[in-house]
């Protein structure tokens, strides 16, 4: 199953099923979110849920990457999570973005100068249904870290 639709010309949205469980959301510029919840086999905490992000283009100063409210517990492991970037876009400098959960900062992603791969900053953590999830960039931000891959590998 796929959907897609232009709301106007700067927001694109498409939905795809690929008929594995999965469900991805890909939001023009902003962030991609892939649920696998395979269904009642598994008991709580056995069902993959990850937060996928593709963040396009340079990122500005302290500028929302994403926000998420979980409509169920979720927990974010730090030894699964990773960050990407391409060689060409990598920082000119060290830098982060932070990880906020109920606007408290509880770790960040690490770029260092020159390098293709971010540094998970972070404990393992729980999201709760309601908690307030953000993502966001560094004051100031680095002049040429741009398109950053994003994975927050969880479990329902």
């Amino acid at each position: 199953m796929s959907y897609y639709d232009d709301y106007d010309d700067d927001d694109n949205i498409t939905i795809v099923s690929p008929g594995d469980n999965t469900v991805v959301v890909y939001t023009e510029n902003v962030a991609t979110v892939t649920v696998n919840n395979p269904g009642p086999q598994g008991p709580p905490g056995n069902n993959k849920a990850d937060i996928v992000f593709y963040l396009q283009g340079v990122l500005q100063d302290g500028e929302v990457l994403f926000e998420y409210t979980p409509s169920a517990n979720q927990t974010i492991s730090n030894t699964n999570s990773f960050a990407l970037v391409p060689l060409s876009m990598v920082a000119a400098a060290p830098t982060y973005i932070n990880i906020i959960l109920n606007s408290t900062i509880i770790g960040n992603v690490q770029f260092a100068a020159g390098n293709t791969t971010g540094t998970m900053a972070f404990n393992s953590f729980s999201l709760h249904e309601g908690d307030y999830f953000q993502i966001v960039n560094a004051i100031p931000a680095d002049s040429t870290l741009a398109n950053v891959r994003l994975t927050l590998s969880g479990n329902r």
